[in-house]
């Protein structure tokens, strides 16, 4: 863990929701090939 986590911190939190709004995504539409 290096001074530059602060960076990757902020990214990781932004990211967080966004992940978890698309696994609700696909949860409630799964899509199949």
């Amino acid at each position: 863990m290096t001074d530059d986590d602060g960076h990757d911190g902020a990214a990781y939190l932004a990211g967080s929701p966004v992940r978890i709004e698309i696994l609700r995504a696909l949860r409630r539409e799964p899509r199949r090939p």
